[in-house]
């Protein structure tokens, strides 16, 4: 069952990242942005999966990643399916997923080689998440925008 959630969720997400969204320029190391979901855009790219999740009652979660020389970007689908709001922390950046909304979160430039923890918390204190996460990676900035 884990399985099929785990193809199901990663399949979902390769239809969502191939959204159009507007991109701005961004200087530094380590950066991300957040765009809304568009499930019938379709991904014409391949990438390798870093991580997935499934937000059942947690009130946090932290989940690592680990980029590569070759796997410098991620691509993260956010699905809020619970009633309360849902703080995203990626590197320098905290990222906000509102009740019954999903939120693609990609990198806006390449990762240092390195492992880093993302995390995931309800904003109201002690209620708890649910919903669904799954994080992939990419060699290029091309596939996760």
């Amino acid at each position: 069952m884990k399985k099929l959630l785990s193809i199901i969720l990663s399949l979902s997400l390769l239809f969502a990242i191939g959204i159009n969204a507007f991109a701005s320029e961004v200087n530094g190391e380590n950066e991300s942005c957040i765009v809304d979901v568009d499930p019938n855009a379709p991904s014409p790219y391949l990438m390798t999966e870093s991580f997935t999740a499934v937000l059942d009652k947690n009130t946090s979660l932290q989940k690592q990643i680990t980029f590569t020389k070759e796997y410098k970007f991620f691509t993260m689908t956010v699905r809020n399916t619970g009633d309360y709001a849902i703080s995203v922390d990626v590197g320098n950046k905290v990222f906000t997923v509102d009740p019954h909304d999903s939120k693609i979160i990609y990198s806006s430039s390449a990762w240092s080689a390195g492992t880093y923890t993302f995390g995931f918390a309800t904003k109201t204190t002690g209620k708890p998440m649910y919903g669904s996460v799954v994080c992939m990676l990419a060699s290029t900035l091309e596939e996760v925008q």
